[in-house]
């Protein structure tokens, strides 16, 4: 191998340049301008340099398994096969590349508690950021004004939706590993941060369940805190809990929250779960299907708003039984070995659970939100490759 080559491993194979280009890449969500541009900076720095760096590697070095991981890697294997019986040659590629970016994130160093959760509010801030940058852009346009809701922005995440639930999964993350350092001031401002640009700027319903979620999760977990500070820490986030239904059902804009109801939600999940029985609940209706939802006021809706209805619907029991175990084994093990990332994939499931559609495609938001959990989660498991 030439001098060069030996140059281009040896940076692929230092963690600092996976930490780096994750995060350079994440942030890119935020500031280029679309997909095209997002997918680009992950070809280049991500999928081929993974590629590259398994064509180096030894298989014998990876052949042994016990029986409790080879269950799991059938679980994965018969997961991402059961995308492939439509649509066969865009399937391959997609699941390709999905293998690539799990690879990608085995490379990362999450050793450091301290060091994540400075990422962690760093990509929170970055989101704050944006939002307020937005909320400036818009004004100017009249687009926007104070206690309106800032329906569109102007990145890669444009939908406030995935934006909410981008900064949910970094709440999560923060609230975990805040507990575990005994960071109990900066738990407390970043959940009010969230509460605050979620409901009052993006006005997004999609942070309640998940909120709740992370505050079962804290309670829970509540006995990490010392005990001059545990009932004064649960005390301030029950009084945001009273402070945020207090905002929902006193305010203007509690009442614009409130009034978009479920979003037609539990019609949907149903029209979607009728139609997957129509088509064999074994194998599904298939990526192809252009079932609709129609509302009663004439509202076309083209998917599930739900990632494991939405699997259902499109793969069948042969996808969706290996997605459900594969995700709760991840929940188990996480909460055992990486909590702060097993908390981050439960509030990306449940985000997931009421707005997401097909975890199967092009690399985009999901990918923070659902992916990016579970592969950390996994590589803690396999310990790399």
């Amino acid at each position: 191998m030439s001098e060069s080559a030996n140059g281009i491993v040896r940076l692929l194979n230092d963690k600092r340049y996976w930490n780096g280009i994750f995060i350079i890449w994440i942030c890119s969500f935020f500031i280029l301008p679309d997909a095209t541009s997002v997918r680009l900076l992950f070809y280049c720095f991500i999928t081929i340099p993974s590629l590259f760096l398994i064509s180096q590697i030894k298989i014998s070095q990876h052949a042994k398994f016990g029986l409790q991981k080879s269950l799991l890697v059938l679980m994965i294997a018969i997961l991402l096969a059961s995308s492939l019986h439509h649509d066969l040659l865009k399937q391959i590629k997609y699941v390709g590349i999905l293998i690539l970016f799990y690879f990608a994130v085995s490379r990362l160093d999450v050793s450091n508690l301290k060091d994540v959760w400075r990422v962690a509010w760093f990509f929170l801030a970055i989101t704050f950021a944006y939002i307020l940058i937005n909320m400036l852009l818009k004004s100017q346009t009249n687009e926007y004004g104070l206690g309106q809701r800032l329906s569109h922005l102007s990145g890669k995440i444009s939908n406030p939706i995935f934006v909410t639930d981008f900064m949910a999964i970094m709440l999560a993350a923060i609230t975990a590993l805040s507990l575990k350092l005994q960071k109990f001031r900066s738990l407390i401002l970043a959940h009010f941060l969230v509460l605050l640009f979620s409901l009052l700027v993006l006005q997004s319903r999609s942070i309640i369940p998940v909120w709740i979620a992370i505050l079962g999760l804290t309670i829970l977990d509540i006995r990490l805190v010392n005990g001059q500070y545990k009932y004064i820490m649960v005390s301030l986030l029950l009084l945001l809990a009273f402070i945020t239904a207090f905002i929902l059902m006193n305010t203007d804009i509690g009442a614009a929250i409130l009034q978009r109801g479920d979003s037609y939600r539990l019609e949907i999940w149903s029209a979607y779960i009728a139609a997957a029985r129509e088509c064999g609940v074994v194998v599904g209706c298939g990526n192809l299907d252009k079932f609709q939802f129609i509302a009663k006021d004439g509202l076309r809706i083209s998917h599930a708003h739900n990632i494991f209805i939405a699997y259902f619907f499109k793969y069948g029991l042969i996808g969706l039984i290996p997605l459900l175990s594969v995700v709760v084994w991840a929940v188990y093990y996480g909460l055992k070995k990486i909590p702060w990332a097993a908390w981050m994939l439960i509030a990306g499931v449940v985000s997931l659970s009421f707005d997401g559609n097909n975890i199967l495609k092009r690399a985009n938001e999901t990918w923070l939100i659902f992916h990016l959990p579970l592969a950390i989660i996994l590589a803690a498991y396999f310990e790399g490759l």
